[in-house]
């Protein structure tokens, strides 16, 4: 099991962040790992998302992504290729015309990783993925 979390202050108010969270179908577009996603179910406050991802091999697994507008994004593994448990959050906390962003994510594999690579994809990957999504919430 591998628990991660990181915190980043945007430039940007929570409704634009919360909007690039749930455009799940352009995930591709501007995060390098995603190679595929897709909404398969959307409802007012959850979507069913369809996920093809680079981590380490290709993988492809289903969440279940639920939200609170503009102030949180949680998701839960529904199928899951590799993964055992994909659990995460995003938590947007409003200051001024900034937003203090906090990412979690809970992982666990039904394969064996190492420790040691799992860390360094996380250490690398999380950053770099909160960057991408700063620099998404910028361009819109």
């Amino acid at each position: 099991m591998s628990k991660a979390s990181t915190q980043k202050l945007f430039d940007a108010p929570a409704e634009n962040i919360f909007k690039a969270i749930i455009d799940f179908d352009a995930y591709a577009d501007f995060i390098p790992e995603v190679k595929e996603s897709k909404v398969l179910e959307r409802g007012e406050n959850f979507a069913l998302v369809e996920l093809t991802v680079n981590f380490v091999k290709e993988v492809t697994y289903t969440i279940k992504a639920e939200w609170t507008e503009n102030k949180e994004v949680w998701w839960s593994l529904v199928e899951g290729g590799v993964f055992k448990k994909n659990d995460g959050r995003w938590e947007l906390e409003s200051i001024g015309s900034q937003t203090q962003v906090t990412y979690s994510l809970d992982v666990e594999f039904k394969i064996f990783v190492p420790g040691m690579i799992l860390k360094k994809a996380v250490a690398v990957s999380l950053p770099s993925m909160i960057d991408n999504f700063k620099k998404r919430v910028a361009s819109l």
